[in-house]
């Protein structure tokens, strides 16, 4: 999202994008014609609703939709921590699997875009062992989160190859 942000600034100002922030920019543009429900973290939300941030963001703000903290969340992210990801991507990764959309009745995020290599080289690089914990710890729940998934973690060029294949 920040990437896609300051694509848009750039925009606005008529300077060219650089390609990590054209990509991102396109990969949310093609979400949103697809109509696809993007969901954002309420610290993210709460990041840009500040005053500095509104006028750029104002733009993405209407298609943007909070999830909240889902029953399970805290410990899964817990747990990916200690799985050596850092704690801001830990609680993403957390509100894609255990977030909560209460208007739509839903939980969790199918995917979560990042431009972020090193955290999505991590996940993968860890994807066996982290799918063999959540399986483990999802077992025992009841549900709905018995049924919660791992996202999947895609950067804004494999989005668009997939969209566009």
């Amino acid at each position: 999202m920040r990437e896609a942000l300051r694509g848009i600034v750039r925009a606005e100002m008529g300077l060219t994008l650089p390609q990590r922030q054209q990509m991102a920019y396109t990969a949310i543009q093609a979400l949103l014609t697809e109509e696809t429900r993007l969901y954002v973290t309420p610290q993210l939300l709460h990041i840009l609703q500040r005053p500095a941030n509104f006028p750029v963001a104002s733009a993405l703000l209407p298609d943007l939709h909070p999830l909240t903290p889902g029953r399970y969340l805290r410990r899964w992210a817990r747990r990916l921590r200690e799985a050596g990801v850092s704690r801001e991507d830990a609680l993403i990764l957390s509100y894609a699997s255990f977030g909560v959309d209460a208007p739509s009745e839903t939980f969790g995020a199918e995917m979560v875009l990042t431009t972020d290599a090193a955290l999505k080289a991590h996940y993968e690089n860890i994807g066996n062992s982290l799918t063999a914990r959540f399986r483990r710890m999802t077992r025992q729940l009841s549900t709905p989160y018995r049924d919660a998934c791992l996202p999947t973690l895609l950067t804004p060029e494999s989005l668009l190859d997939l969209l566009f294949a």
